[in-house]
């Protein structure tokens, strides 16, 4: 197998790790704003008024998903629902060549299977792909959860993903769903300083 299948297949099993998050949370089910995870390899942390589903939550031996919603109704911010996926040891490789490279895997009809909810890749609109700070940033449709804000980078040799999508199937979540997700990511990077 090539190196760039290799790293295609290390980020399509991660990618499709994400997307096989369970039930969207109910709100208010915990206050937890931060969790460590793989055996305190990475913490993942919410941005403010945010918190952790733990119940949601699913983590194996060498990945996590991690689904995070409005700690209440309260809370205000987008009603979104953020999932943080956390690869496997050495998944970040898939992002050597840097983030860009990735692109066009996700472009393909591959790439839009990995994306979606379903696995068909017809179900998945790219609406932009581009590259910001060293993160792969994806904002696309997907015919189960509507409007998804996507950014991937690595930590600690692990490819992460946090991705934002409305509360709501078919909600949409416009500028407010990438303002929370560089609030995610942010969080993410604080949580785990030095491990870029």
């Amino acid at each position: 197998m090539s190196t760039w299948i290799s790293r295609v297949a290390s980020a399509t099993l991660w990618t499709a790790l994400a997307a096989c998050v369970p039930a969207l949370p109910d709100k208010g089910t915990s206050s937890t704003r931060s969790v460590s995870v793989l055996n305190g390899s990475l913490n993942v942390a919410a941005a403010p008024g945010y918190c952790i589903d733990r119940p949601a939550s699913r983590e194996t031996d060498a990945q996590a998903v991690v689904v995070i919603g409005r700690c209440s109704d309260q809370s205000g911010g987008l009603a979104a629902i953020v999932t943080v996926a956390v690869g496997a040891p050495g998944s970040a490789v898939s992002l050597i060549e840097g983030p860009l490279a990735l692109a066009d895997y996700f472009s393909s009809g591959a790439g839009r299977a990995t994306l979606s909810r379903n696995g068909d890749p017809a179900s998945v609109r790219i609406r932009s792909i581009r590259s910001e700070g060293g993160r792969l940033i994806l904002h696309l449709d997907d015919a189960t959860t509507g409007e998804t804000w996507r950014t991937l980078f690595g930590l600690r040799g692990r490819l992460v993903s946090v991705s934002v999508a409305g509360a709501a199937p078919q909600g949409g979540t416009g500028t407010a769903g990438k303002d929370l997700l560089d609030r995610s990511t942010s969080a993410m990077l604080r949580a785990n300083p030095g491990t870029i």
